[in-house]
């Protein structure tokens, strides 16, 4: 089970590097990375740039979060010992953090062409 914790934690840390260069590759080459994202933002260059800097910012956020449980856990998979009870629990509600800042950048990025839209 240590192993399996550990690997989806691995799982966000590279969800959240493809974040990074995904953003980056969005302020290069002007295509759209982002998904569902409102028209606004897809065709206006600022909006654009804004979308992809929340994307790198809250990537890199959500790596620096992901990558203390994936060591710990990791470390724990590899000496062969169990999480305790109480270890469990705060890798849950840590998950649930790390899984929160990597899904708000989209809300983000939603609101920004509505709140222009809307104007």
């Amino acid at each position: 089970m240590e192993s399996v914790v550990a690997f989806l934690f691995l799982i966000k840390i590279l969800l959240s590097l493809a974040f990074v260069f995904f953003g980056r590759m969005g302020l290069r080459n002007n295509k759209n990375y982002l998904g569902d994202t409102p028209d606004r933002v897809d065709f206006d260059p600022e909006l654009r740039r804004k979308a992809n800097k929340i994307l790198i910012i809250w990537g890199l956020c959500a790596f620096v979060l992901s990558l203390p449980p994936f060591l710990w856990s990791f470390n724990v998979a590899s000496s062969e010992e169990s999480f305790s009870m109480v270890g469990l629990a705060l890798l849950v509600a840590y998950s649930i953090i790390t899984t929160s800042a990597l899904l708000y950048p989209f809300e983000r990025i939603k609101k920004i062409g509505n709140a222009i839209n809307s104007h």
